[in-house]
């Protein structure tokens, strides 16, 4: 695909040498028969960079063009340009050049390209050479990533400095692993859902649950630029990986995040999870503590993609990643930190319909029923059989994934750390709430057709207090 666009014709060349000669006319003067084939289509694909002329929406913010189509992207992605397209149905077969200059200046661009899907098949079919003049990009190789360098800062990156890029297996293709030579490897992730996200990390930083650092570049930062181009150009040898990259940064705001080194739960296995939780040493017993607060917090925002405790579903060991370093008094032998959580993000339940009024009340019901069988078995002090429903289900999960089976003494630590998080969360109060959504809307000065403000307004505060309301109530019932 990334050949296929290198093909386009470039209309500075136009702008010099061809105002008033007619397309297909220009065409027989480069001597290329499937361009003037192509032209006789009558269909052009415009692909031009910003600056482009903006318009507001409704929330006062600038905003851009729509974004041109996928099939086109592959190859100006490559370039590092913020681009978009518009498609050209030519009125005859002998339109001037000049009309379509004049197109490009009333729009106000500053650089265009020309290609036809035709021209492309054509080129692609017979092996035909680019155009002299097109424009090359650079290509670089990319190294493997090297796993083992967490980056000790990942504020101030130099982006020509990366080495090696990797994509994540897991999740919808937004996650990359970035290396830098000096400073080691950095999470960059574009998301759908990143205002969600960035409030439940900030809660999470609140009540003192293990997460990654994290940042944020904008399509307005300098840095945006150089990192993208960066990065495309890094891939260029890898096909998959380029179009993975052209497509998951086609967003117009990033996090970059800390790497933690170790492993999900996921993969983990027996052996690993049983040393992690080793309910006989402090640090075994603390992580399940950490776990049970882990499975609290999420309850409390309705992060459902984890631990299945309230819902009905498989879980996702992925998100719940083990901690691993070297330890230079054991010969650098590793050893587990913490458990942290990753991925995390708030789904409200909106309350503006009686179809959602309903699913909260639903919801709430199933919080203060977790609340309280949680409660029931740390005021135990044998092993209940059976479980309460909610913590079979948590047992069954961590049994799945890693084919251990929690002991009582391991379920007490977890619940232990389920009740320290729920009496955070009801002691937080509600300017903190508050300012944490302010912390997340300051982030962003200029939006961009109204992206951020659109997924920051679906993190309900009202949801939130809701299940506080009840959190708090629970913990005060005899």
């Amino acid at each position: 695909m990334a050949d296929r666009w290198r093909c386009a014709l470039h209309v500075d060349d136009l702008l010099s040498s061809a105002e008033c000669i007619p397309l297909h006319e220009y065409a027989k003067t480069i001597h290329y028969n499937a361009a003037v084939y192509s032209f006789s289509h009558r269909t052009l694909v415009l692909l031009y960079w910003t600056p482009a002329p903006t318009t507001h929406d409704r929330h006062g913010s600038e905003q851009q063009p729509n974004q041109m189509t996928r099939s086109a992207s592959d190859w100006v992605h490559s370039t590092g340009w913020r681009v978009f397209h518009q498609e050209v149905r030519l009125k005859r077969d002998s339109t001037p050049v000049h009309d379509l200059i004049a197109t490009f200046r009333r729009c106000q661009l500053s650089s265009m390209y020309i290609a036809t899907n035709r021209l492309l098949q054509l080129l692609e079919e017979s092996n035909m050479s680019l155009f002299p003049k097109a424009k090359e990009c650079a290509t670089e190789v990319c190294a493997p990533v090297d796993f083992t360098r967490p980056a000790g800062n990942i504020q101030d990156l130099n982006w020509d400095k990366v080495c090696a890029i990797s994509a994540s297996p897991e999740g919808s293709g937004g996650v990359f692993f970035v290396d830098f030579k000096e400073n080691g490897i950095v999470v960059l992730k574009s998301s759908a859902t990143i205002a969600q996200e960035i409030y439940a990390v900030k809660l999470q930083q609140r009540l003192g649950i293990p997460c990654p650092d994290f940042r944020m570049i904008r399509f307005t930062d300098e840095e945006f630029t150089a990192a993208r181009t960066k990065l495309l150009q890094m891939s260029q040898s890898d096909g998959a990986l380029n179009i993975k990259i052209s497509r998951a940064l086609d967003r117009p705001f990033w996090v970059v995040m800390q790497y933690i080194s170790g492993q999900s739960l996921e993969e983990c296995g027996q052996k690993c999870v049983s040393e992690c939780f080793n309910i006989h040493e402090s640090s075994g017993a603390k992580r399940l503590s950490q776990f049970g607060r882990l499975i609290m917090f999420d309850a409390a925002i309705n992060n459902f993609d984890r631990a299945p405790v309230i819902w009905n579903n498989e879980g996702n060991a992925r998100n719940i990643m083990l901690g691993v370093e070297s330890d230079a008094e054991l010969g650098n032998q590793p050893r587990y930190t913490s458990v942290f959580a990753i991925d995390s993000r708030v789904v409200s339940i909106s309350l503006s319909t009686v179809a959602g009024k309903d699913n909260m009340m639903r919801y709430l019901n199933k919080v203060e029923a977790f609340l309280k069988e949680t409660r029931e078995v740390a005021g135990s002090v044998v092993c209940s059989h059976p479980l309460p429903a909610s913590l079979n289900r948590l047992v069954e999960f961590v049994e799945r994934v890693s084919l251990l089976r929690f002991t009582h003494e391991q379920i007490q630590k977890v619940v232990c750390g389920i009740v320290n998080a729920a009496r955070a969360l009801s002691e937080l109060p509600l300017t903190v709430w508050q300012s944490i959504w302010m912390d997340c809307a300051s982030l962003v000065e200029q939006d961009w057709s109204g992206v951020w403000i659109d997924s920051l307004a679906s993190v309900d505060v009202n949801f939130l207090l809701e299940v506080q309301r009840v959190v708090t109530a629970s913990l005060q019932t005899v």
